[in-house]
């Protein structure tokens, strides 16, 4: 159960739920919660009326509805496995023995990682300092909560540098490329923009491809994300780069492409 099919990551974790499922013998649907919990809740509780249910693998929108979703699967005895969204404290020693797995990266210290690489590199291309914008996530999720962190942890250690503004691109590339846009029209003098996933960060490249669009000079752009296929072909071809290799440029924008290690 995946919290979007605009996400190319619910996609991937939803085709690898398929592979484990079909060599295992184990019938297995997907059900797509378009970025709603209520939503998502809804799905769940339809197919947990179901006969046959027998586990359950989540990647919620925002962990809201995860207590609710937990207590009805200890009820029914359906084993539940929970990936990234959760709510703060709530592990799965605070619900039932059914509450088998929760997996989460550790978001704070990557994203500050990705974030001290990102303005190191412009620092060393531009020698100076200047005006950072931001790219989030979905509002309230914990994983945003903690890539945001760990990206303004970094930005301290840089008083050079000043986080200007930031907009919600809902870990989505049409959502951030709209956000991007908006960002760029009030802030043109940007050396660069933290994406708090690779495709937000897909997002802020489209954003700067647009003719009107007067990016600040060797732009960079830096994301914890994914892994995203897109991410890996964009460095394939040149649109993006790996920190050390040689610059790639493109109407102005360089993208500085790391992905959260898992």
């Amino acid at each position: 159960m995946y919290f979007s099919s605009r996400l190319q990551h619910c996609l991937t974790v939803s085709k690898a739920v398929e592979h484990a499922t079909a060599a295992l013998g184990i019938a297995s649907t997907s059900a797509d919660a378009e970025l709603n919990s209520e939503h998502q809740l809804d799905h769940y509780e339809q197919l947990a009326a179901a006969s046959g249910l027998n586990g359950v693998i989540f990647n919620a929108p925002d962990g809201g509805n995860l207590k609710r979703i937990a207590k009805l699967a200890g009820e029914q005895k359906i084993w539940l496995a929970n990936v990234w969204a959760t709510l703060p404290w709530f592990t799965p020693f605070d619900a039932s023995e059914y509450y088998t797995y929760y997996a989460d990266p550790d978001d704070c210290n990557a994203s500050k990682e990705i974030t001290t690489k990102l303005l190191t590199e412009i620092k060393a291309k531009t020698g100076k300092g200047g005006k950072m914008i931001g790219l989030t996530g979905i509002p309230g999720f914990i994983t945003d909560i903690l890539r945001t962190r760990g990206r303004d942890d970094a930005i301290k250690a840089f008083p050079e540098f000043q986080l200007v503004d930031d907009l919600p691109g809902n870990f989505n590339m049409e959502d951030s490329n709209k956000a991007a846009q908006d960002l760029l029209t009030r802030h043109p003098d940007a050396l660069g923009i933290y994406a708090t996933n690779d495709e937000g960060a897909a997002g802020a490249v489209a954003a700067l491809k647009i003719p009107e669009m007067k990016a600040g000079e060797n732009l960079l752009i830096g994301s914890a994300g994914d892994g995203n296929p897109e991410a890996a072909a964009a460095i394939k071809r040149g649109g993006a780069r790996r920190p050390g290799s040689s610059s790639q440029q493109h109407r102005q924008v360089n993208l500085l492409a790391i992905a959260t290690p898992h």
